[in-house]
């Protein structure tokens, strides 16, 4: 068995960056992540859900393409709240792509409390803007 510690911070947001995310969608969301992890090698450290995007901390196996993870978990978040949104005739779906970060063992807890304070973050306009980001800026021409 190889020995590997892999840290991702990964966040994806809305399609358009619409705030349709409430709270009542947070536990649906979060546990549409949590729950395929916990049957697996992927283990999600945190989750943070805005009203536009979503954070998580987690380590993946280098077994498992990461890509594929962050699809899983995509698709069945928005899955999850769209089951609370049955009679709206708007429907949650998430952009296209997601930003990712690699995390250091000693950059683990203040991106896990980053993560996990995200509504207090926000509120207090304190968001680093490099874990904010999910797309490429040279993509976009800038």
């Amino acid at each position: 068995m190889p020995y590997w510690r892999l840290f991702y911070h990964v966040v994806w947001a809305t399609k358009h960056r619409d705030s349709l995310i409430t709270d009542a969608m947070i536990d649906p969301i979060t546990q549409a992540i949590v729950q395929p992890a916990s049957e697996s090698e992927v283990r999600v450290f945190a989750v943070g859900v805005m009203p536009d995007h979503v954070h998580v901390l987690a380590q993946v196996p280098p077994s498992l393409a990461l890509s594929t993870i962050i699809g899983q978990w995509k698709g069945a978040s928005s899955h999850a709240a769209n089951e609370l949104r049955l009679n709206s005739s708007t429907r949650l779906a998430w952009q296209e792509g997601y930003g990712v970060h690699s995390v250091s063992p000693r950059g683990f807890d203040q991106v896990r409390e980053y993560v996990v304070h995200q509504r207090e973050r926000h509120a207090a306009r304190e968001v680093y803007a490099a874990y904010e980001r999910i797309e490429d800026a040279a993509k976009r021409g800038l």
